[in-house]
């Protein structure tokens, strides 16, 4: 998934749950949307607390994998685990 996909996922999956957390786009992804000229792998979403990190991570709880990927991190398939 692209960061672009990721992100418009994100983002309607949020805006779908009715959650209200506060939350910032941080990283490549942050800096693309500056205008800045690179090429993200991945989507960082900060929030401000533990609570809210718990509800994020219910949202997006469909996309871990059971176990640790085998992929490289820097491939555009790798996705988070449980582990």
């Amino acid at each position: 998934m692209s960061w672009k996909q990721a992100l418009k996922t994100f983002c309607d999956l949020y805006s779908e749950s009715k959650l209200t957390n506060k939350w910032i786009i941080v990283g490549s992804v942050g800096s693309v949307l500056q205008n800045a000229k690179m090429e993200p792998n991945d989507l960082d979403i900060y929030v401000q607390n533990i609570e809210d990190v718990q509800d994020i991570a219910e949202l997006l709880g469909k996309f871990n994998l059971k176990s640790k990927s085998d992929l490289s991190y820097s491939d555009g398939d790798w996705l988070s685990s449980n582990e």
